[in-house]
This record gives structure tokens, sequence and C-alpha cells, in this order.
């Protein structure tokens, strides 16, 4: 008896620990999302410019990811309290859902990750967001799947 109920709390706390997490992730997006507005405010309207020459020494795309550094998006650290952008605090899913910053213009980005539980705010099979790049048309839900949290200006 003692050892179901065991089994039972933990898989309760592992649940709760999961759900913390994607709370923590979507609360450093909200302050990462302030900082990009601060910056833009600060350089005529203008987010801070991803790509392989401006995420610290990042190759193969255009994409800025927390992995680099704890100023992975290039100028944002000044905006931010404490001087550094937020990281993932435990990438779900392997070293591919860190968190990512991409700009394809002065007005526009993109920033994502992947987060452990399915809600309303990710893609997800039974309902939730369907963000849609940059062409208008392409639903980034069947790139990336289920669990991408996307928050973007476009």
């Amino acid at each position: 008896i003692i050892s179901l109920l065991a089994s039972v709390v933990l898989a309760s706390l592992n649940s709760a620990r999961a759900k913390a997490r994607d709370a923590r992730r979507m609360s450093d997006f909200r302050q990462i999302q302030t900082a990009l507005e601060l910056y833009a405010s600060s350089n005529n309207g203008s987010y801070p410019a991803a790509g392989s020459s401006n995420c610290n020494g990042q190759s193969g795309d255009a994409w800025c990811r927390d992995s680099q550094g704890t100023n992975w998006i290039p100028g944002l650290g000044t905006y931010i309290g404490g001087g550094s952008v937020p990281q993932n605090i435990t990438p779900y899913g392997g070293a591919g859902w860190v968190y990512h910053y991409y700009s394809p213009s002065a007005n526009q980005y993109w920033l994502m990750t992947k987060m452990e539980n399915n809600s309303a705010y990710t893609c997800n099979g039974t309902g939730g967001t369907r963000p849609i790049w940059f062409d208008n048309a392409s639903d980034t839900c069947t790139w990336w799947g289920d669990g991408l949290y996307v928050r973007s200006v476009k």
C-alpha cells in the first residue's frame, strides 16, 4: 500500500514540476517581449537583428538560441534587469528545444520554445493556438509539432 501511494505522489509531483517549468517559460517570454519592445522604442522601432553573424558566433542558420550564452539576443541584455536574457531552465525534448529568436526584418520577430504540457497557448492536436509563419500561409505546428509555444510580431 505504501509503495502504491508513493508512486501516486511521485507522479503528481513530476506533473506539478513540469507545469511549474512551463509557467517559468511563459514568464521568461513575457520578460523577453517587454525587453524587445523597450529595445525597439530606443532603436527607431527596430528589433534586434538575428543571423549567424549577430548571435554570438552561431552558424548554420539565422536563429539565435539561448544555448549561445546569457546575451543570446544581440543587444537585449541592457533592457533586462540583471543584464542577461533569460534561458530555458530545463530544455524539454533535448538540445533542440532551447529558446529560439528570429527576426526576418527590422519590425518583426519570432520567439519560440517547446512546452512540456499542451495548453490553449501551444500547438496541440485538440485545439490550442496555430501560429502562422511570416509567409501568412504555413502552419508552424506542422513543422515543429505539439507543445510549440510562440510569441511573435508579424
